[in-house]
């Protein structure tokens, strides 16, 4: 059985956050959650995917690919989201922009005005 994208999420949120408890965190969920959430990932794939240690975990090489793949496809799932979101006219587009600081300040200070929707990632 194919993991499901929220348990994806959990076990990327684990592995940057570096423990099962700020991971859960992150998601929302609680620690027997997440605990069992990934134990059974573990179960489905038959492969350790973390490494407990006492100051947090380490994915195994079995997590590192996993979690490649994960991040991939909640990628996917999220341009996904924003393609439909966009079909029903209630979405912003992303734009990309390598801006001087000055720009930055004078495209911020237009979003923060109202005058733009736009979802930023600044360089």
């Amino acid at each position: 059985m194919a993991p499901n994208l929220r348990d994806l999420e959990l076990f990327v949120a684990i592995i940057d956050a570096g423990s099962i408890t700020a991971g859960a965190r992150a998601v929302g969920v609680s620690l027997s959650s997440a605990s069992s959430r990934i134990a059974l990932l573990e179960r489905q794939e038959r492969v350790e995917l973390l490494s407990r240690r006492r100051g947090g975990i380490v994915p195994t090489t079995a997590g590192t690919t996993l979690a490649i793949h994960a991040r991939a496809l909640l990628e996917r799932a999220d341009e996904l989201r924003q393609a439909m979101d966009g079909l029903r006219g209630d979405s912003a587009h992303e734009i990309r922009l390598n801006l001087s600081k000055k720009w930055k300040i004078h495209l911020l200070e237009s979003i923060r005005k109202g005058e733009l929707k736009l979802r930023l990632a600044l360089a």
